[in-house]
């Protein structure tokens, strides 16, 4: 009889409003300022935040500012802000003209990737401003040995997604820009035709003006011996375009010299081609795996970076997801998504 009682004046005091449910969610203010490298502000260009539900995606106005109102649910602590390559524009002229706008300013202008703001309790109105650097471009051709050009994706680390996200030409020329000046950089080759990726260490020094770099020789890459298959999981959420942390995979050797991307497929496994759902092949060795492709994806170029530089004892003990690779037999390794992409995030700066 005392439950009953106690349960209906609880019952009823909640329907009354007399005590009130923990709240799941609040309202968020984020003003945003987009400049260029000379302090003026960009009109016209896509700014999105990324929530648990679809990004809300708003232009600048003529200050390059643009103001967002926010349902932020209670356990998130910070948002991730980024120019828009995703225009959400139905006319086709002003779709043309918002883009021409976007690619521009992408291009003469060193923009991060994303921008991270901290939220904190009882705080309700935050401000960010989306600064550009001075910008250099860097051009060559992806070829073979025997010097035929290879269609490549090919980018630079850090930096907002192009529009229209295609490869180089089938020739494999390319032509990047947004690449920070004076500033030490990775260009990464991404040949279409197979899943290993290529890194391009640019100097500050090679920064200082634009960069020629002439033919870069990628060479096919050696086919693995053992099947591994790869099976993500948390991925969702995560910053920044998380469908793509969600399908792809990369997998980076112990030395950092051998860098793979691999898509995954609805169940979470990776695989070296979904239309066959032919295992990823790899040579007997020590790897290390993070979510998401290597294109625009800071942690895994992070990891690339931190290998390379020789700090492999700082990744295992951060606890980022590890392999060997042994044998002939069939391997099946599962990933935290987001715990491997935290633990990275001990070794190397996010922002």
């Amino acid at each position: 009889m005392k439950m009953t009682i106690f349960a209906c004046v609880v019952g009823c005091a909640v329907a009354f409003g007399g005590i009130q449910p923990p709240a799941t969610s609040r309202m968020v203010q984020l003003n945003v300022q987009v400049k260029d490298r000379a302090n003026q502000p960009v009109a016209g260009i896509y700014v999105s935040v990324a929530t648990p539900s679809n990004p809300p995606r708003l232009p600048t106005d003529s200050q390059g500012g643009v103001l967002f109102q926010l349902e932020v649910p209670t356990v998130e602590s910070r948002l991730v802000v980024a120019l828009s390559a995703v225009i959400p524009v139905a006319d086709a002229d002003e779709y043309a003209a918002a883009v021409a706008r976007y690619q521009q300013s992408v291009s003469n202008n060193a923009f991060r990737q994303y921008y991270l703001v901290d939220l904190q309790p009882g705080v309700d109105s935050y401000n960010v401003t989306i600064a550009g650097r001075p910008a250099v471009t860097v051009s060559g051709k992806v070829v073979r040995p025997d010097g035929t050009g290879v269609e490549s994706i090919v980018f630079v680390n850090d930096a907002p997604l192009p529009v229209p996200q295609e490869p180089s030409p089938v020739d494999g020329t390319f032509v990047v820009g947004g690449v920070p000046a004076g500033e030490a950089a990775d260009l990464f080759l991404w040949p279409g035709e197979d899943n290993a990726v290529r890194v391009v260490h640019l100097t500050a020094a090679q920064t200082s003006s634009d960069v020629a770099l002439g033919d870069l020789i990628v060479a096919p890459p050696a086919i693995g011996t053992v099947p591994v298959r790869i099976i993500v999981s948390n991925a969702r959420g995560m910053p920044f375009v998380p469908t793509m942390k969600e399908y792809w995979v990369t997998v980076v050797s112990q030395d950092g010299a051998g860098i793979w991307s691999f898509r995954v497929d609805e169940t979470g496994r990776a695989w070296a081609d979904l239309h066959s759902a032919t295992p990823v092949m790899l040579s007997p060795g020590t790897y290390f795996v993070v979510a998401g492709p290597i294109m625009y994806n800071r942690a895994a170029a992070g990891l690339v970076r931190a290998l390379q530089d020789g700090r492999v004892a700082d990744i295992e003990a951060a606890g980022v997801a590890t392999f060997t690779v042994q044998g002939t037999t069939e391997m099946i390794v599962p990933i935290d998504a987001a715990a491997t992409e935290a633990a990275v995030w001990t070794v190397i700066p996010e922002r």
